[in-house]
């Protein structure tokens, strides 16, 4: 069906991968213009973007997928990491935020290892009480522990 934007999804994924750059990018920017309010077509244009070294676009194209769908665990994972590997650790933090709100249990401690990482003890600190409150991490993990570690 022409007017459905996965089907160009899937044709500018097995493009790509046959490295047939220019049909790969016809295709996923035909997903998006089909359903331009698809955070799904939106990811797919992006890891076009990404894998063919378009940082710049990857991360607009990325940053528009989270407009259309501000609770998507896999587009805040996406932009945390872009940024941790652009160097932009500082700009990381509100995806990584967002990531422990969605999903406490995967997402929390990795929160707080990364304020761990930043110097910011009392923030670690502050997210790993949370996660013991309400029973998400086990009690022998304590946030006292957390003053042993050493970054």
């Amino acid at each position: 069906d022409p007017t459905q934007s996965h089907p160009y999804s899937v044709l500018g994924a097995a493009a790509l991968s046959s490295r047939q750059v220019a049909e790969a990018e016809a295709a996923f920017r035909k997903a998006v213009a089909l359903d331009p309010a698809s955070a799904r077509a939106q990811v797919a244009l992006g890891y076009y973007f990404w894998s063919t070294r378009r940082i710049q676009e990857a991360e607009a194209t990325f940053r528009q997928a989270l407009q259309l769908d501000p609770t998507s665990e896999l587009v805040n994972r996406i932009l945390a990491t872009l940024m941790l590997l652009t160097n932009r650790v500082p700009d990381a933090e509100p995806y990584l935020q967002a990531l422990a709100r969605l999903q406490p249990t995967t997402h929390g401690l990795t929160l707080a290892d990364y304020y761990l990482a930043q110097h910011r003890q009392a923030d670690s600190e502050r997210v790993l009480r949370s996660l013991a409150a309400d029973g998400t991490i086990a009690t022998q993990v304590s946030p006292a522990s957390v003053g042993n570690v050493t970054a």
